[in-house]
């Protein structure tokens, strides 16, 4: 069966210190570089994209060609836009973007879930321009932010284009102890209408629409791990939890909860309990709004406070 490839879009060419201006005009770029061209990444630049990755202290899908090869054919095939910058012929930086629709305050938003730069191109400006095409899509689409949950040491850079916080998150290990498995059945996955009608209340690592893709579309790799991420719905649908099992979280997976506001967190975090002992965990990773926190001690769970995630906007206009 042939390769299919993501339609290809017109590039843009930014020539540097002459950039038209944006929501992010106040970031600079290096004049010393002759032009950078920002457009949308084929397979064929797979081995641009990993020499990005490669050198990277943190074992990432992009730092070995094979995977890598693997995980932008399947990001191009679900319809996630991902860009490239290339400089004088040479992949110098990589963006991916995934846009979604869900309750408000998000709406619909165009999330950054990725973006790396060639070290010896850092601080020079192609960030800015690969965020530029984002906030540019963003603009298109009709998106009412753009949206990322940046690193600690990357947070600098991100105020620096024009992202404030957004969403304060904390990160906590509940263990699995009592469950509550009333009104709830088992599914064999999270159907997608499910992102644009329920607000996400647990697990925003990254959007909604990109949660689901990561649970119900994720990669398959051969002779790797295969993780399989039960499921579970409410019995009026106004529900939906889901565990994310990856190699390093098998004990503890990170629980993504789908919920009308007005069901109960403990619920969810029960439910998920109950998935969880299915599958021999015994803790849950949850990561919920800080103003949550009070409500899972209230309910009597043991709860251990790990760190802090924080969700970052834009005005894509």
């Amino acid at each position: 069966m042939p390769l299919r490839y993501a339609q290809r879009r017109k590039s843009n060419t930014y020539p540097m210190g002459r950039h038209p201006t944006c929501c992010c005009s106040q970031y600079s770029v290096d004049s010393d570089m002759s032009e950078v061209i920002v457009r949308p990444a084929t397979l064929g630049d797979v081995p641009g994209i990993n020499e990005i990755y490669r050198h990277d202290a943190e074992p990432s899908p992009w730092s070995k060609l094979e995977e890598c090869t693997i995980v932008i054919n399947h990001r191009l095939l679900t319809g996630i836009k991902v860009f490239v910058a290339e400089y004088n012929g040479r992949i110098v930086g990589h963006a991916d973007y995934v846009i979604g629709c869900e309750p408000q305050p998000f709406g619909k938003t165009v999330h950054l879930s990725v973006l790396q730069v060639h070290p010896s191109f850092r601080h020079r400006g192609v960030g800015w321009l690969l965020i530029r095409e984002g906030a540019k899509l963003g603009k298109e689409n009709g998106c009412s932010m753009l949206t990322t949950q940046p690193a600690d040491e990357a947070k600098g850079f991100y105020e620096r284009c024009g992202f404030r916080c957004f969403l304060e998150q904390v990160k906590v290990l509940v263990r699995i102890e009592g469950t509550n498995w009333s009104g709830w059945r088992r599914v064999a996955n999270v159907p997608h209408w499910v992102v644009g009608r329920l607000p996400l209340r647990i697990g925003r690592v990254q959007s909604s629409e990109d949660m689901w893709l990561m649970c119900n579309r994720g990669v398959r790799i051969a002779g790797r791990f295969e993780p399989v991420h039960p499921a579970a719905r409410s019995a009026d649908s106004k529900a939906f939890v889901q565990l994310r099992y990856i190699d390093s979280n098998r004990s503890a997976p990170l629980v993504v909860a789908w919920a009308d506001r007005q069901v109960p967190l403990e619920d969810l975090v029960s439910a998920a309990g109950t998935l969880g002992q299915g599958r021999g965990s015994t803790s849950l990773s949850c990561i919920i709004p800080t103003y949550e926190m009070a409500s899972l001690i209230t309910a009597g769970f043991d709860v251990i406070e790990t760190g802090r995630v924080e969700f970052w906007s834009l005005d894509p206009t």
